[in-house]
């Protein structure tokens, strides 16, 4: 639950990208809310090192198509990408949940969609 300007975050492990996949985020507040929030997306991809940040803003439940292309780094391809997602607080005091899901880049329904063990923390906090 939010207590500040930025309070509350949430990590996404195991994210793909490439020529058979990319990566959406749905962003869902619980209970609904419309709200608007502003989100700090922190991407790092591990096989190559390379991070990106971007900032985006958002009204109740939405979801961001492609976030490697969002932020950047669309040409990137990996499949062990870490998204660490910052957000502000909102009036409502609604939870927020980030969900990943790995398309086939022809439809936006998933191939993948999964919880990951514990792994290495991305370089930013």
């Amino acid at each position: 639950r939010y207590g500040g300007a930025t309070c509350c975050s949430q990590t996404l492990f195991g994210l793909k990208n490439g020529p058979g996949h990319r990566t959406n985020v749905l962003v869902m507040p619980t209970p609904f809310a419309a709200d608007e929030i502003v989100l700090t997306v922190n991407l790092w991809d591990p096989e190559s090192g390379r991070t990106a940040t971007e900032e985006i803003t958002g009204r109740g439940s939405f979801q961001i198509n492609d976030i490697f292309g969002r932020v950047g780094m669309g040409g990137v391809q990996t499949s062990t990408a870490v998204a660490y997602i910052r957000y502000s607080s909102t009036s409502s005091g609604a939870y927020w949940r980030m969900m990943a899901s790995v398309n086939d880049n022809v439809t936006s329904d998933p191939t993948l969609i999964g919880r990951s063990p514990g792994r290495t923390p991305p370089p930013f906090q």
